[in-house]
């Protein structure tokens, strides 16, 4: 039961972490000159995405209880509203509606 528990998060986190690249390179297509709120939040989202393996370990180890899907869905979540922010970002910069 543990190597199907330990094979389901790695292939969970292997799909949020591609869903993740589309994503970014979605929100960064049209971006222009990158500025420095643009980079800080590339920085951000770039740093949760590769923590992603430590939250996983311990989703692994403590799914059974808060710690273990509390803390995937924390960085899963702030990963996903700093993408949202690069988006708004991108978007506002280059006048789109």
């Amino acid at each position: 039961m543990r190597v199907q528990s330990q094979a389901g998060a790695f292939l969970l986190s292997a799909a949020v972490i591609a869903l993740f690249w589309r994503a970014h390179h979605a929100a960064l297509r049209n971006a222009g000159p990158i500025d420095s709120y643009l980079f800080w939040l590339n920085v951000a989202f770039l740093l949760l995405v590769s923590s992603i393996p430590f939250p996983t370990k311990v989703l692994e180890d403590y799914g059974d209880q808060f710690l273990g899907p509390g803390l995937y869905g924390a960085v899963i979540g702030t990963a996903a509203l700093v993408l949202y922010a690069m988006d708004l970002h991108t978007s506002r910069s280059a006048g789109a509606p």
